[in-house]
């Protein structure tokens, strides 16, 4: 699909599948993220070893995914 192509199937989009794509999108390039993986993988061991997260830990979680748009 060319560029144009992708540009015009955007625009006859609804808005709330341009949100979905455009959230999809930032989701995508977060996960490609090496950083990121390596901190998901960390924090996925500790969960699996029992640890927990407090709510100030998912408090930044949440203000960081904020800032970040997503």
């Amino acid at each position: 699909m060319s560029r144009v192509e992708v540009i015009e199937a955007i625009n006859s989009m609804g808005r709330e599948d341009r949100v979905f794509f455009a959230a999809y999108i930032k989701a995508k390039e977060i996960s490609e993220d090496v950083d990121y993986k390596k901190e998901s993988s960390s924090r996925l061991s500790a969960m699996k070893g029992g640890d927990s997260i407090d709510s100030a830990s998912l408090r930044e979680i949440h203000d960081s995914l904020e800032k970040k748009g997503i």
